[in-house]
């Protein structure tokens, strides 16, 4: 790791922090520019790989220097690999960027335009340096409320990802046996709509049925209604074929089973994802609570308790779907 001095800087800096640091982060390297906070000092500029050993050797390098005093970085994310290596080092304070932000500075005094990973990371020193009114610390949120949003965005992405499946199948059915999504009705990831299709993946089987075979089935996935079951009888009596080329069917079919089982094993998971954030939520709000005294006159101004809570309720409940 080599480290050069460029240009002297003249500028009022903020005595709380024993140095300023510019982070520009890439997939292989990290571009760093840092500047002690003393009247001699000077820009000092490296490159740091993308690893997590080179990275907390760094930041150990860091602390070593500065004698565990705070330190502030500017880096453009708020979130992520980074953020989480950051949080063990309680003297570091990160201060999130927005892209726009050092995008209009750049441009400000590089009228080309131009972006470079070591121009770059100055900017993002010169902004948390010079400019530190203008932006606002990260707030380290403690290891419970991390997890809980961690996995309300889990489920999230999972749900959005059992969506894409459930388009594909619908997709493959208009293809080959349209009339199944009438009769599995519109939660197609529902067990009756997985279950229906597992048992009769075709027009074909599902026209060779007794009547009586398929009523007892809609009865046992709690579909209650008569005249909803008559009317799905009356509708498979009437069912004609899309096709019976096997060559569209024997595909399709292949196609059917692995779509059944992603969406099974999506099921599966997101009962469990949910299951978690249950116990963390209770676990986050069970400490919040006792935090909380409420015999004191002074209960509603010592609210940070409360809070948090409500701060919990609001990412639980972003869950919902």
């Amino acid at each position: 790791m080599t480290i050069k001095n460029i240009r002297h800087m003249k500028t009022q800096t903020d005595s709380t922090f024993t140095a300023y640091i510019g982070l520009d982060w890439g997939d292989s390297k990290h571009a760093v520019a840092l500047y002690p906070n003393s009247k001699t000092a000077k820009i000092e500029t490296t490159t740091i790989d993308n690893t997590p050993e080179a990275m907390h050797t760094w930041l150990k390098c860091l602390a070593q220097r500065f004698s565990g005093k705070p330190i502030a970085l500017g880096v453009e994310t708020s979130r992520g690999p980074l953020i989480n290596l950051f949080m063990p080092y309680p003297w570091l304070t990160v201060f999130p960027i927005h892209p726009a932000t050092s995008a209009r500075y750049r441009k400000a005094f590089t009228p080309s335009g131009a972006k470079d990973d070591q121009p770059d990371a100055i900017v993002m020193l010169e902004l948390v340096r010079d400019h530190q009114d203008k932006l606002r610390p990260l707030a380290m949120q403690d290891s419970d409320t991390r997890k809980l949003a961690a996995l309300v965005e889990l489920r999230r992405d999972t749900i959005d990802r059992r969506t894409q499946v459930m388009l594909q199948l619908e997709s493959l059915l208009k293809s080959y046996f349209p009339q199944a999504l009438d009769l599995v009705g519109s939660k197609i990831h529902s067990d009756l709509a997985l279950d229906f299709l597992t048992r009769w993946p075709d027009p074909i089987a599902l026209k060779k049925a007794k009547p009586s075979t398929i009523r007892s089935f809609y009865y046992k996935n709690f579909v209650r209604s008569d005249d909803l079951v008559k009317e799905r009888l009356e509708q498979i009596s009437k069912l004609s074929f899309l096709t019976t080329d096997d060559s569209v069917l024997e595909p399709a079919l292949n196609s059917l089973r692995l779509l059944l089982d992603q969406l099974r094993l999506f099921k599966k998971h997101i009962t469990l994802i949910e299951q978690k954030m249950n116990i963390v939520r209770h676990i986050c709000i069970a400490i919040c609570l006792v935090r909380v005294k409420p015999c004191n006159p002074d209960f509603w101004w010592h609210s940070a308790p409360i809070v948090r809570y409500f701060q919990i309720l609001h990412v639980f409940k972003n869950m919902q779907v």
